[in-house]
């Protein structure tokens, strides 16, 4: 494949973090979304990665999550995709590779849990989150909800190489402009 010309590299990241800080802005509107919408956006940043480069993704995550963390109503959304969904898509390109597997899996699983820790705290400490949000019936449930987080993180790596998969051999042939 021949080398992308830079304007069009430009455009293409400027259209796809506009687009993101887009849906980042909707996580105010959508009070659900919070962990949803993050994981949207850095699903985008795969097209970079394999369109560009990892460089080119990791300046459009830095880009996002500044003006994520500045202007989005949802800070937790915007702490979730600085935090992992932002750089996990761009990491995963990285870690898929390495052999074997397992060792694979157990870095994304020791990267996604130590980013989840962090977000929790961030949330308590800096966002001013009451630890009794986490808490139901009296029980607090910070180590259960990790558990059930990372049994969607599993199911959420899966689906990012599906996408990769769907990406490279239905969508990326009829994008001829990026070529």
């Amino acid at each position: 494949m021949k080398k992308m010309q830079k304007s069009t590299a430009v455009a293409l990241c400027g259209v796809i973090a506009a687009l993101c800080i887009v849906l980042m802005l909707l996580s105010g509107l959508i009070q659900i979304a919070s962990i949803a919408i993050p994981a949207l956006c850095g699903i985008l940043l795969i097209v970079i990665v394999l369109e560009l480069s990892a460089k080119w993704a990791l300046c459009v995550y830095a880009a996002v999550s500044v003006i994520s963390l500045l202007l989005v109503a949802d800070k937790e959304a915007a702490v979730m995709f600085a935090a992992f969904f932002g750089y996990y898509p761009i990491l995963k390109a990285k870690l898929d590779p390495i052999r074997p597997k397992a060792v694979s899996f157990l870095i994304k699983l020791l990267i996604f849990n130590t980013a989840m820790i962090l977000e929790y705290f961030a949330a308590i400490r800096l966002l001013g989150v009451p630890a009794e949000e986490y808490e139901l019936f009296g029980v607090s449930l910070p180590l259960v909800l990790l558990v059930l987080a990372n049994a969607v993180f599993v199911i959420y790596d899966y689906a990012l190489f599906g996408l990769v998969v769907i990406y490279c051999s239905r969508v990326r042939p009829k994008l001829k402009f990026l070529r």
